[in-house]
């Protein structure tokens, strides 16, 4: 199943050598696109802001390494950097979404904004920026955000390479959701999803319900608003017993 934007009304690696923050362009590829349901937002300078749908996107950075006690990069163990952003209508031409969209797939008119995953392995270029933090429990140490995502450099005789690691694309309200694949994820990103406002209403709390098999097909729910969900007391803690 796919998700259409117009029907919407960090790696885990087990190495835990410092890596250092990273600054620049990098060619990369798409090797998750994980869907974490509709989650509650953070107040903004005092304003509450709606719940909103929220996908975890995954590059594969194609010549950056994760490196060992020696220092020294391991072949089997690209770096990743991630980017949680909201889910929007097609129509929110601003919308992070959107313009994510635009760049994996330039040429599809916007009725076929299909998130997919066709989009794994899409070759990009990722902007990176460091961050110092100085606050909080993270003070004192720096981190790699994401700045932008553009299409993939076109340059004579350079060839990209191709994924390193198995790609993943997740989606917890696909009919025929994968509960191997739901295993395989982080247990952090486990804990979102099923932390998420519509998980019992999901396809994912179904079929784990179910002991492992979906249950019978239901008809869909409408897709939430893009800064409209479903309101806390909808999910009660007895609906889905994981």
């Amino acid at each position: 199943m796919a998700r259409n934007a117009n029907k919407v009304a960090t790696q885990s690696s087990g190495n835990k050598v410092q890596q250092k923050a990273l600054s620049g362009s990098f060619p990369a590829r798409i090797v998750q696109v994980v869907f974490l349901g509709v989650q509650e937002q953070r107040a903004f300078q005092g304003v509450a802001k709606p719940p909103v749908d929220q996908i975890r996107i995954t590059y594969e950075l194609s010549h950056e390494f994760m490196v060992d006690e020696k220092g020294e990069p391991v072949a089997d163990k690209p770096r990743w950097e991630s980017e949680t952003i909201a889910f929007h209508s097609a129509s929110v031409d601003l919308a992070t979404s959107t313009k994510r969209f635009k760049t994996y797939r330039p040429d599809a008119p916007v009725s076929d904004y299909n998130w997919d995953d066709s989009l794994l392995g899409t070759a990009v270029q990722v902007t990176l920026a460091s961050r110092d933090v100085t606050q909080g429990k993270h003070a004192g140490k720096t981190f790699t955000d994401i700045k932008g995502v553009t299409p993939a450099a076109q340059m004579p005789g350079y060839v990209q390479p191709e994924l390193v690691n198995a790609a993943v694309f997740f989606d917890p309200q696909d009919e025929n959701v994968s509960v191997e694949a739901f295993n395989g994820l982080p247990d952090f990103m486990q804990d979102i999803i099923k932390g998420s406002l519509d998980y019992a209403d999901s396809e994912l709390c179904a079929t784990l319900a179910g002991g492992g098999a979906p249950v019978a097909p239901k008809a869909p729910a409408p897709a939430p608003a893009p800064v409209a969900a479903p309101a806390q007391e909808a999910v009660a803690e007895d609906d889905c017993p994981f």
